[in-house]
């Protein structure tokens, strides 16, 4: 068939500021998208998108497998977005991140807001209490998703959780699992590739050293780096920060056609990036009678596939004290780095490729509760030793200097073992991780995305857990609008979900044990 394209209307619905305070009555609008083009208001299901970390507009746009699921169960279609992100704003534009105002963002708190938008069209606009919900997420969202059915089984009938990483929490997922995922994709591409950008850290290392004012121009001048940014040595961090997020995010959308979710890059960007580094790098430059001067370029080269692809970008600011990038605190305070400068993070302006997105305040859940660990080591034992298996440089992940830098930025002590708790995550005796009660949970991971590492890859058909593994696939691509450049695995990951939304919605109740 051909593509379902879908017009939304933007509505909004009074929730609670405070789920668990029963003195406090205060509400806000939360803002939801709604469909209803092809809905049977008599037999039609409820589709709802539990929102992630950011406008909700930018994960309706991106998840358009739903809509042509939307057409073809003739449901009615919600999008909702998560609070504290977009306009669902619990004290408005100018008050809602002020420290005092910031603790009522958890994810318990958005799976309530969900459940009660849910059970508001059960019980007051459909007036049909056995009304049939499939909730859909991916990434976070699909955390969200799998969450909810959980947690709310007598108003989910069940869940797609996407690329959604439940497992990676302090001591649940080795924390150097995701950059391994990320190095493979590069590795997969060619040794050289992988190798080049290895061998690149300690470069810039050197060219950052004794804050000798001529190298740090080269560098300036190879990665076009803005007048405004006076590179010093304090922001070798900063810069590395900002080419690791160029690789990261290539993986993430590493897509087999054009795509714009984290940014415009081609297709299979890690390909493409790989064309640049595909080579030894030993020669020396005609001009500048160096050898590093030539894979820095093609390093450069490598990133403007993620940064400056479209070739809109003039020059980049990259600074300590003059980049508004909130994405390198964040990936400060995950890194655990100690005696960080947080700085007045809330007012800073977000400046990554896909402003939709909000760092800042995913920022501060991850301080609070979304603790997950990341380390670019073996082990955090022998950190100091070059991992084969990771083209980044070693780092520890360090839970002490975490909680202080979170403490610092915000006054809040992290919980690293609460969600686990919380959602009845478990081990077994072979330390295989299990979801506990659980039912009507289709989990899909692709295994290019870095995220896959702390996916769930359990099943329980009996319960209809079911794991969908999709090889060629990136960061919740089987929600993304079907291609014909799609792979198979996908092509056929998205005929089992549609297979089970099938089932639950002609056999099962609402509560299932």
């Amino acid at each position: 068939m051909n593509a379902v394209y879908l017009k939304f209307h933007e509505e909004y619905f009074q929730t609670y500021v405070d789920h668990f305070n029963y003195t406090n009555n205060q509400k806000f609008n939360l803002r939801y998208l709604i469909n209803d083009e092809y809905w049977d208001n008599k037999e039609g299901p409820l589709f709802l998108y539990t929102g992630n970390e950011g406008d909700i507009e930018l994960f309706s746009d991106n998840t358009r497998f739903i809509w042509d699921l939307t057409y073809k169960f003739k449901a009615l279609l919600i999008y909702a977005e998560h609070r504290y992100y977009g306009k669902s704003l619990p004290f408005g534009p100018n008050n809602s991140f002020i420290k005092e105002n910031m603790i009522y963002l958890t994810s318990e708190h958005a799976l309530n807001d969900f459940a009660l938008l849910i059970h508001y069209y059960k019980e007051d606009v459909m007036k049909n209490e056995n009304l049939k919900v499939i909730c859909f997420g991916g990434s976070y969202g699909g955390m969200l998703a799998a969450w909810i059915r959980m947690k709310f089984p007598n108003l989910v009938t069940g869940s797609i959780a996407a690329s959604a990483p439940l497992l990676y929490f302090y001591q649940m997922s080795p924390c150097d699992t995701f950059v391994k995922i990320v190095s493979q994709n590069f590795k997969n591409e060619s040794d050289y590739c992988f190798n080049n950008i290895k061998k690149s850290w300690e470069i810039i290392n050197n060219y950052f050293k004794f804050n000798d004012t001529k190298k740090l121009a080269i560098i300036k001048n190879i990665f076009e780096i803005c007048n405004i940014s006076q590179l010093n040595f304090y922001d070798k961090e900063i810069f590395k920060s900002w080419i690791q997020d160029a690789f990261i995010s290539m993986t993430m959308a590493n897509y087999p056609y054009p795509a714009n979710f984290l940014g415009s890059m081609p297709a299979w960007p890690v390909k493409e990036a790989c064309k640049f580094l595909n080579k030894s790098y030993n020669g020396y430059d005609l001009i500048s009678n160096n050898t590093d001067i030539l894979l820095l370029k093609a390093l450069y080269q490598a990133i403007s596939i993620y940064s400056n692809y479209t070739g809109s970008t003039k020059c980049n600011l990259i600074n300590s004290d003059t980049s508004n990038d909130s994405f390198n605190l964040f990936k400060k305070i995950f890194l655990g780095k100690p005696n960080l400068k947080i700085g007045q993070l809330f007012k800073l302006n977000e400046f990554q490729a896909s402003p939709a997105l909000g760092y800042n305040n995913w920022l501060y859940q991850s301080c609070e509760e979304m603790v997950m660990p990341f380390c670019s080591s073996k082990s955090n034992i022998n950190h100091n030793l070059m991992d084969s298996s990771s083209m980044f440089e070693p780092s520890i992940w360090n839970f002490t200097a975490y909680s202080l830098n979170c403490q610092s930025a915000f006054g809040i002590i992290p919980r690293p073992y609460w969600l686990s708790l919380y959602y009845a995550g478990s081990k077994d005796k072979n330390q295989n991780i299990s979801i506990i009660a659980s039912s009507n949970i289709i989990f899909s991971n692709g295994l290019l995305d870095p995220w896959s590492g702390g996916g769930i890859y359990e099943n329980d058909t009996h319960k209809d857990i079911i794991s969908i593994v999709i090889p060629e696939g990136a960061h919740h691509l089987d929600l993304r609008e079907p291609n014909p450049l799609d792979p198979v695995s996908v092509i056929n990951a998205r005929l089992i979900e549609q297979q089970y939304i099938q089932k639950w919605l002609a056999t099962s109740k609402n509560y299932n044990s």
